[in-house]
C-alpha cells in the first residue's frame, strides 16, 4: 500500500513538473533566448533582458564573457547604470576566451570607452579609445574608427582642450559620412546622427546658434533615411525625434525665432520619449530660455522606460546652470549599445541589418558585432 502511495506521488509530481515546464514554455520560447531579441528589449523592458541572460546563463547556451557583455548593454540601455555596466564591460574583457574574436573584443573596446566617459573617467575612457583604433585599423573597420575618433574628441572637450576636440569630431564625422553612404543599416546612420547631434550640442554650449541651425536639415535628411532602415529597435527613432525636437526647440529660442521654437516644442511633447524621466529633464532649456520658469520648476512624474513612475529629480542644479554660460544642454543625445550589431561582413549578400535579425551567430568568422552608446548632453544615445 506505501508502495502504492509513493508511486502516485511520484506520477503527481510529473504531472505538475511538466505542467510548470509546458507553461515556462509557453511564456518564453526559444526564440527569446537571442542577442538579437535581447537588444530590441533592453531599452524598453531591461529587467526581462537581465531574467533571460540569467536563463541563458542557466542553460549554458552562451559563453560568460559574451553574457556578460550583453548584461552591460542591458544595464546601460535601459536602467542608466553606467557604474554596474562597465563592471559587466572589464570582467568580459578580461576574459581569455574573448580575444580570440577581434570584432568582439573591439565591441567591448567601444562600451568601454563610452562607460569610462560618461562617469566622468575621461584618462581611462581615452587610454581605452586609443587601444580600440589600433585593433579598428588591423581589422579595417571604419565605423568603430569613427566611434573611437569621437570619443577622443569628446574627452579632450570635457578636458577643456576644445581646439583639439574639435579636430578629431570633424575626423570622425567625415569619416562615419563615408560609411553611411546608402546605408540601410539603422546602427551606421544612427552614428552619424549621434555625431551631428554632439555638433549641435557644442555649438549650443558656444552660443553659436546660427551654426547649430545650419546643421538641422542633414540632420532631418538622415532622420529620414534612419526611418528606412528595417529593425530599428523599439523606441530608438522616437527618442532620436525628441532630441532633435527639444534641441532646436531650445536653439530657435535663444536665437530669438520664438516661432520655430514653440513648433518644435510642440513636436518635442508628441513623442513618446518626452514622457520619460530623460525627456522631462529635455524640455528646461526651452522652457527656461522662453521665460516659463514656474513650468520648469514644477515637479512631475515621468514614465521611465520600464512604465514605471518615478519622480524627477531636483531641479536647483538646472536653476543652478541657467546662470553659467558654459552650461551643458538639458538636451541628451543618448548612446545606445545593442548586445549585437553585425556588420556586413558576417553576410556579404546581404546588409547588416538584414544579417542582424538573420540568428546568424558568426563567431568564428568573425563576429559580427557592433555597438552604440547612450550620452547624456543634447542628445540621448539610446539611453547610454
Amino acid at each position: 500500500m506505501n508502495y502504492l502511495y509513493r508511486l502516485i506521488a511520484f506520477v503527481c509530481t510529473l504531472a505538475i513538473v511538466s505542467l510548470t515546464t509546458d507553461n515556462y514554455a509557453q511564456q518564453e520560447p526559444d526564440s527569446v533566448y537571442t542577442r538579437e531579441y535581447i537588444e530590441q528589449i533592453s531599452f524598453t523592458e531591461p529587467h526581462r533582458a537581465l531574467k533571460l541572460i540569467d536563463d541563458m546563463e542557466a542553460r549554458r547556451s552562451m559563453s560568460p564573457s559574451r553574457l556578460d557583455q550583453m548584461r552591460s548593454t542591458v544595464y546601460q540601455n535601459g536602467l542608466d547604470m553606467y557604474r554596474t555596466a562597465l563592471s559587466y564591460s572589464l570582467t568580459a574583457y578580461h576574459a581569455d576566451s574573448l580575444h580570440r574574436h577581434s570584432d568582439e573584443t573591439l565591441l567591448l573596446l567601444e562600451l568601454i570607452t563610452d562607460q569610462y566617459y560618461t562617469t566622468g573617467n575621461y584618462t581611462e575612457s581615452t587610454r581605452y579609445a586609443i587601444k580600440g583604433i589600433e585593433l579598428a585599423k588591423q581589422t579595417g573597420d571604419k565605423n568603430s574608427e569613427a566611434n573611437l575618433l569621437l570619443y577622443i574628441g569628446m574627452n579632450k572637450r570635457d578636458m577643456g582642450l576644445k581646439d583639439e576636440a574639435d579636430k578629431y569630431v570633424e575626423q570622425a564625422l567625415q569619416m562615419q559620412e563615408k560609411e553611411t553612404e546608402g546605408s540601410h543599416s539603422w546602427g551606421a546612420v544612427d552614428d552619424l546622427i549621434y555625431i551631428y547631434g554632439i555638433k549641435i550640442t557644442y555649438a549650443f554650449e558656444d552660443r553659436k546658434y546660427r551654426e547649430a541651425i545650419s546643421l538641422l536639415p542633414r540632420y532631418e535628411k538622415l532622420m529620414e533615411q534612419f526611418k528606412a532602415c528595417p529593425d530599428i529597435p523599439d523606441g530608438v527613432y522616437d527618442m532620436r525625434r525628441a532630441n532633435v525636437c527639444a534641441a532646436f526647440a531650445s536653439i530657435f529660442a535663444e536665437n530669438g525665432q520664438p516661432d520655430k521654437a514653440a513648433e518644435f516644442y510642440r513636436q518635442f511633447e508628441e513623442t513618446d520619449y518626452a514622457s520619460t524621466q530623460d525627456g522631462i529633464q529635455m524640455r528646461f532649456d526651452y522652457l527656461i530660455a522662453t521665460g516659463r520658469y514656474r513650468e520648469a520648476s514644477k515637479p512631475s512624474t515621468p514614465t521611465s522606460n520600464t512604465g514605471k513612475s518615478r519622480p524627477t529629480p531636483s531641479t536647483t542644479s538646472i536653476w543652478s546652470t541657467t546662470s553659467n554660460p558654459k552650461r551643458k544642454p538639458t538636451w541628451g543625445w543618448a548612446t545606445i549599445k545593442p548586445p549585437h550589431k553585425p556588420t556586413a561582413r558576417c553576410t556579404p549578400s546581404r546588409t547588416a541589418c538584414a544579417c542582424a535579425k538573420s540568428g546568424t551567430e558568426c563567431w568564428t568568422s568573425p563576429p559580427c558585432t557592433k555597438p552604440k552608446r547612450k550620452r547624456r548632453s543634447l542628445w540621448s544615445r539610446p539611453p547610454n
